[in-house]
């Protein structure tokens, strides 16, 4: 009986310290509590919060397996060279587990699993203050970088079917996939109002009328956030990218835009108002200047207009490096110590992305260079999403329940629906409809690199299971109606897609003087094998048309639109037939049966694909 009152006693001394521990933690830390109103949570954490702590919430960084595979592939030289993989001087993933444990990490991109989102926001329970971190991702039409999620039409073809409905509707679906896979943040949508064919980024858009993109790209902000995103089914929607880049002045991305300041407030800034009047709680800064002043440092436009004079109430985030490019690129910082006081005064508030940044903000705080309050602005409203989203309360989620959630019935009808409300047809001469066609002798020539992969998904997509997509070739195969008026399937180069990422690309053909020619427009990226696959299969693509249509051989015209080509792979790029050595664009055989021509009979000259990158060098 001794024995049994000891150990009763005992016991009770125990559940009476956990519940004292307990309830002292909650007293502690009422932030903790989900009953408070959000202004008084953001309120008690910041007070237990160091200067450091506070500039912590202000950086990002990509995801641990997106650096693990940068410092896999790419060799030291390469990563001088290339600024659009993740990773980081003197830090490796490794190390940046103990940063999250630290909580010196408030956010993170490109992180394409459930699986490392859960195991990342385990690695933010474990800090002192266990905040949470916000995970954002390219969701630009659906959350397409996840593998098996619904892939929607590109918002050039949302916008294609005039309706502001669909835009609505395919952010509330992409929301609800997003939070079911452990994203909260989506970098969508692109309001850029698109006035250039020649920037590698039109399909990112609603298009050029600044009205129709004002209602499309509201429609978007309101389907992700249904109101100030508070809940679990909800995110935040990102305004991008201010401003103006789709206008530039040599029709690249990232290069400078010279604008009328009438063009600027009629134009540009119209679709950025209806957003903010609609409650979008982030804007992302563009990579390029106006009118001489880079983006991410034009306080006039996001601090005195956008944030002061509208009224904008959320955060400003920086453009992948951009921070670091009014130092390297603009030319307009001495250092980065120097560009992050530019970017935090003008009006950033998070770091895209890595380490050092939060430092230098300290340092200019203690220098009295930035204000106090500066940071505490910023850090509250990274705050504000986090406790509104309902992160603190469920940072995790369930992988087993995402099957159920993504690429259901329900949202791949809709993607369908758009699909077909957003087909524009140019000119149909008497070809279609393919069932009974006037001309039943019309035939339809599929070829090409992407006749037969999956880049008819768009942009900004992973690889998706081939059970989820038809390409062009399956999808006509599939129409027995269609399937005698196909002339052949023949790709000229017939490269393992395994080994090739799908080769964006827009081409344009056009006859003058009865000759045929085309335009090619590519945003290439970093796909080094890309450019010369293109350049080859469309140029040989010009003969077997003109033979066909009984045409000429006009011109082959090829536009790079995008800033990450490296210039050594491109400079020299040039492909000739072994038989007959002439070079493109001005090739004037004409073949008479292409079957006569494999392979084999074209080869890559002067050219060094990226030494990862799987592929034969004659093709």
């Amino acid at each position: 009986f001794y024995l049994i009152f000891n150990y009763m006693k005992a016991l009770q001394i125990i559940l009476l310290f956990t519940s004292c521990f307990v309830f002292s933690q909650n007293s502690v830390y009422p932030y903790l509590d989900s009953d408070l109103d959000v202004t008084k949570r953001v309120e008690d954490l910041m007070s237990r919060m160091t200067l450091y702590e506070k500039a912590c919430q202000m950086n990002q960084f990509v995801g641990l397996e997106h650096m693990k595979k940068a410092e896999k592939d790419l060799s030291p030289e390469d990563m001088k060279k290339s600024d659009a993989q993740g990773f980081y001087k003197g830090v490796f993933s490794e190390d940046v587990k103990q940063m999250i444990i630290n909580g010196q990490i408030g956010s993170f991109l490109h992180v394409i699993t459930a699986e490392e989102a859960n195991y990342l926001q385990q690695l933010a329970n474990k800090s002192k203050l266990k905040i949470p971190l916000l995970i954002g991702i390219d969701a630009i039409h659906g959350n397409a970088l996840y593998r098996g999620a619904t892939v929607y039409p590109s918002p050039i073809t949302i916008a294609s079917t005039w309706d502001e409905n669909n835009s609505y509707d395919v952010g509330i679906q992409t929301a609800l996939e997003m939070r079911s896979t452990g994203s909260h943040w989506a970098f969508t949508p692109n309001i850029d109002v698109m006035r250039d064919a020649r920037w590698g980024r039109v399909g990112e858009t609603f298009g050029e009328d600044p009205y129709l993109v004002s209602q499309m790209g509201t429609a978007m902000i309101n389907g992700l956030q249904q109101g100030d995103f508070t809940g679990t089914k909800k995110v935040i929607a990102c305004a991008k990218h201010l401003i103006a880049g789709s206008e530039p002045i040599n029709g690249l991305n990232l290069s400078p835009m010279d604008i009328s300041e009438r063009t600027l407030n009629e134009i540009y800034l119209p679709p950025y108002k209806s957003a903010v009047d609609a409650g979008v709680f982030s804007i992302m800064a563009a990579h390029n200047e106006v009118n001489g002043v880079p983006s991410h440092s034009n306080k006039k436009l996001m601090t005195n207009i956008i944030r002061n004079e509208w009224g904008f109430d959320g955060f400003y985030v920086s453009d992948w490096l951009d921070i670091e490019r009014l130092e390297t690129l603009h030319k307009v910082a001495r250092n980065f110590k120097e560009a992050v006081y530019l970017a935090v005064d003008a009006g950033i508030d998070m770091h895209m992305h890595g380490p050092n940044f939060p430092e230098l903000v300290v340092e200019l705080v203690n220098e009295g260079v930035l204000s106090e309050e500066r940071v505490n602005y910023a850090c509250s409203k990274i705050l504000e999403a986090k406790f509104k989203l309902g992160l603190f309360e469920n940072r995790f989620v369930d992988e087993d329940d995402i099957s159920k959630k993504i690429f259901n019935q329900h949202h791949t009808e809709t993607a369908l629906k758009l699909a077909r409300q957003g087909i524009v047809l140019l000119k149909n001469n008497d070809v279609l409809p393919l069932v009974s066609p006037k001309n039943s002798k019309n035939k339809i020539l599929v070829t090409g690199p992407n006749a037969n992969n999956q880049s008819i998904l768009g942009d900004w997509h992973s690889a998706q299971p081939h059970e989820n997509v038809y390409t062009v070739i399956e999808g006509i195969k599939k129409n027995p109606n269609s399937r005698r008026h196909i002339l052949t399937a023949w790709n000229p180069l017939e490269i393992n897609e395994m080994s090739l990422p799908p080769c964006h690309a827009f081409s344009q053909f056009f006859v003058s003087n009865n000759k045929l020619s085309c335009q090619l427009y590519q945003r290439s990226c970093d796909m080094f094998l890309g450019v010369p696959f293109n350049i080859a299969s469309y140029s040989l693509l010009i003969h077997i048309l003109a033979e066909e249509c009984k045409f000429g051989v006009g011109e082959f015209v090829h536009s790079l639109g995008d800033f990450h080509i490296y210039e050594e792979h491109f400079d020299q790029v040039k492909i000739q037939l072994k038989r007959e050595p002439k070079q493109l664009p001005t090739l004037d055989f004409l073949p008479k049966n292409i079957n006569d021509y494999k392979t084999s009979d074209f080869e890559l000259l002067n050219y060094e694909p990226h030494p990862k990158i799987v592929a034969p060098m004659n093709v």
